[in-house]
């Protein structure tokens, strides 16, 4: 599982240099990169913090999640 991580990690920072400009001198084909991907890397982004709070809270918070009835009566 950690190499799973290690993988996912080097990914999202290969995806980030290319849409901070990466520094390779072409600042045309960066700023065109980030206004096209711009909206899409948001929306992952966020997708992948909420989905990293909704698997802090599962973990935190035990209990049936196929239990519709929360009450202890």
């Amino acid at each position: 599982m950690e190499h799973r991580s290690t993988k996912c990690g080097a990914t999202l920072a290969a995806v980030f240099a290319l849409a901070c400009g990466g520094g390779c001198g072409v600042s045309d084909l960066s700023a065109e990169f980030r206004a096209a991907a711009g909206g899409q890397l948001q929306t992952g982004v966020t997708a992948l913090l909420n989905g990293l709070v909704d698997g802090a809270f599962a973990v935190l918070e035990p209990g049936d999640p196929t239990d519709t009835d929360n009450s202890a009566g």
